[in-house]
């Protein structure tokens, strides 16, 4: 059929493509944000190790960190994440060559959570020497990332009415053209906000919004820009300049957990998954006279992804379905291959192969494949519950579970 040729030809065109989606001024050494420079998850870095059979990576530096599934924002020599003790929560930044604390910035209250674990779920980002934060019960900040200073302050709950989501304020702030996005849900038309990145002043604001958990992403789109939400009711498409409505889908999942992030497929489609039973589906958008419009191509439950986003390449999706290691191909949405083992488990893309962490510690090395799964070692560095995914900066792996964050050494 003709659209799945074009489907083809967009993913495989999407290969070189891929870095437009980079901030032109962030080094692809650097790991500052959630999933990376790009928000997919996806590494360009080489000369990594291909087989840990033969070498184990080497723990570079261990240190106990303290509670919480932030993630790791790695920048020249600091990595910046957040974490809690029996009382706070901090964002903290640490010399990457030791692991040793530089500073820490208390932003709020401790969040409890009986179901999982405590602490901040927000990943920092850091850009131009700013590192932006949002805490589980909702103060978003912004920081000098060289001594931690506070620029500005805004509170989601307080000032927009926002309520917390049952599982704390997940989303990762995302930096677009000098104003900070958010899913705030908050009252009297602060669904989604844009702030701008200098001061914290409210550039726009639209939508009675239930929050989810999800971050927030750029949808480039034939040289047009589209923010896209995965809120806790639907997928959003919204421009970023004027926070005007360009489309939405409905998207309802139990408990409201639209947690894992929107996988853009050049040049103009869109993946999204949930769990719950609910699934997974694949949308292109088109550009009209008048606007937009969404066709979903395919709907299924190959990819449940409950909390750990799926990352592409080469026309392939590999992500958890639960607690199943799964690759799908993107164009059909079928199912190539499935590996148990890991658990509700996180997974990153680099130099031909997936870094895949098990929920309860095991880190394994395997081949970017879609013929079959194909393990090139693996290890068990970390013993708690691992939720948080794993960053990579400068042929350096930084993991880390509810007690310990760990560096390794990816050299071959």
């Amino acid at each position: 059929m003709l659209w799945r040729w074009t489907i083809v030809v967009s993913l495989l065109v999407s290969l070189a493509c891929w870095p437009q989606m980079a901030e032109a001024d962030e080094p692809t050494a650097d790991w500052p944000q959630w999933l990376g420079p790009d928000r997919t998850g996806v590494s360009k870095e080489k000369g990594l190790s291909q087989d840990w059979r033969k070498k184990k990576p080497k723990v570079v530096w261990r240190r106990a960190l303290g509670s919480g599934f932030s993630g790791m924002s790695v920048v020249e020599n600091r990595l910046y994440t957040m974490t809690s003790d029996s009382s706070y929560e901090y964002v903290v930044a640490l010399d990457t060559a030791t692991g040793m604390e530089v500073w820490r910035h208390k932003v709020d209250d401790l969040f409890r959570d009986s179901q999982g674990g405590d602490g901040p779920r927000s990943t920092p980002t850091v850009h131009k020497g700013v590192v932006y934060a949002l805490s589980s019960k909702g103060t978003l900040v912004a920081l000098k990332a060289k001594d931690g200073t506070e620029i500005w302050e805004r509170n989601l709950v307080f000032e927009f009415g926002a309520k917390v989501p049952i599982w704390g304020f997940s989303a990762s702030p995302l930096l677009f053209e000098g104003k900070i996005y958010l899913d705030v849900g908050g009252e009297g038309g602060f669904g989604l906000v844009a702030f701008r990145a200098t001061d914290g002043n409210v550039l726009w604001h639209m939508g009675d919004v239930k929050a989810g958990y999800s971050s927030p992403i750029v949808f480039r789109m034939s040289g047009h820009e589209q923010i896209i939400f995965f809120t806790g009711e639907a997928i959003i498409s919204v421009d970023p300049d004027r926070g005007r409505q360009f489309w939405r889908v409905p998207w309802k999942t139990s408990w409201d957990v639209n947690a894992a992030t929107p996988v853009f497929i050049w040049p103009n489609m869109l993946f999204i998954s949930s769990a719950y039973d609910v699934g997974c589906a694949l949308y292109r958008v088109d550009q009209t006279k008048t606007g937009y419009t969404v066709h979903q191509i395919w709907k299924n439950d190959v990819m449940l992804n409950k909390m750990a986003t799926s990352v592409l390449h080469q026309g392939y999706l590999y992500g958890f379905s639960e607690s199943k290691l799964v690759c799908m191909e993107a164009q059909t949405g079928s199912k190539r291959w499935e590996k148990e083992g890991f658990g509700r488990g996180t997974l990153i893309y680099a130099d031909g192969h997936l870094i895949v962490l098990g929920e309860r510690g095991k880190l394994a090395l395997v081949k970017a494949s879609s013929q079959k799964y194909q393990e090139r070692g693996h290890m068990k560095p970390l013993k708690s519950l691992c939720w948080t995914v794993p960053s990579l900066s400068q042929g350096r792996l930084y993991i880390r579970d509810l007690e310990h964050l760990l560096c390794l050494d990816l050299s071959p």
